[in-house]
């Protein structure tokens, strides 16, 4: 929309866009044939939005989950104790909700359900008809349908810190930059094709974030690896670096973090972020 304005976020279903404006609104654009972007006139200030097959999913800024759209599975049937949540995922017919005590909910269609060993999460991501979630330990654990190896975890995977899902493919990022991927697109599997969504380029290196995309995956490679005081991105840290975090001194736009300058993620520009780029001043390592 021309007059969209500035956003803080986006998110996607199977044919509508969804985007998160910095004033907390909500914007959805696209098919609208079951009313996915018919965003509630009383839906309030957001601070997170997420994409399903035909649905939308936001999470206001107090922590409740509203959606709207397709309903046939239940997947917009809120809980009513579902309680303040943190972060909010979908999949094609269902809804995922990580609660601030780490706690994962779902709702909607339901062939599978969830393990009840899970413990506390950090971190939720939706497949096509899976569910994927990063434990507090750095722990994939993943349930749903696994007719095409989506739900086969590496024994060897180690700790991660980000998960994301595509329709038949999971995709986790180890906490020291690596990529892996387990699903369709390894091998042939049964009459799936081959997509190359599970096979990272030789080259990636490092990366700092992964995305899901139907059947393909998306990596955002690390400027400088292991170097977040290079605001910049030329793995030196200076005065060029230190300008950008003084012009952006103070809070980050309302219910975000990791905004430009808070090299901690704690959601402001201050004196810790300044003392951590001081210390990392010069040449970054490798």
């Amino acid at each position: 929309p021309a007059d969209l304005g500035p956003c803080s976020s986006v998110a996607g279903g199977l044919y509508h866009t969804i985007a998160l404006r910095s004033d907390g609104g909500v914007r959805c654009w696209g098919w609208n044939i079951y009313g996915q972007c018919s965003t509630p006139a009383n839906l309030g200030a957001c601070s997170s939005v997420a994409g399903g097959g035909y649905h939308t999913i936001a999470l206001r800024t107090d922590g409740r989950v509203r959606c709207w759209g397709y309903n046939v599975g239940g997947q917009c049937n809120t809980p009513a104790d579902l309680g303040t949540c943190s972060a909010v995922a979908a999949g094609a017919y269902h809804t995922i909700a990580l609660r601030i005590d780490g706690g994962v909910r779902c709702w909607g269609n339901n062939g599978l359900g969830q393990p009840a060993d899970l413990g506390p999460c950090s971190s939720i991501a939706g497949g096509g008809l899976h569910t994927i979630a990063l434990r507090i330990d750095g722990g994939v654990q993943d349930w749903g349908r696994n007719n095409f190896g989506q739900l086969n975890t590496p024994a060897n995977l180690g700790a991660c810190s980000s998960v994301a899902g595509g329709i038949y493919h999971t995709i986790a990022l180890r906490i020291d930059g690596g990529i892996r991927c387990w699903g369709a697109g390894l091998t042939n599997t049964g009459s799936f094709p081959n997509y190359g969504q599970c096979n990272p380029p030789a080259d990636l290196g490092p990366c700092s974030s992964v995305a899901g995309g139907g059947y393909h995956t998306i990596a955002i490679e690390e400027a400088c690896p292991r170097c977040p005081s290079s605001l910049t991105g030329n793995c030196i840290v200076n005065g060029a670096d230190l300008g950008i975090l003084l012009n952006a001194w103070g809070s980050c736009p309302a219910g975000t973090t990791g905004c430009t300058g808070d090299i901690n993620d704690d959601g402001v520009v201050n004196g810790a972020d300044l003392g951590t780029l001081l210390g990392a001043w010069g040449t970054c390592p490798n």
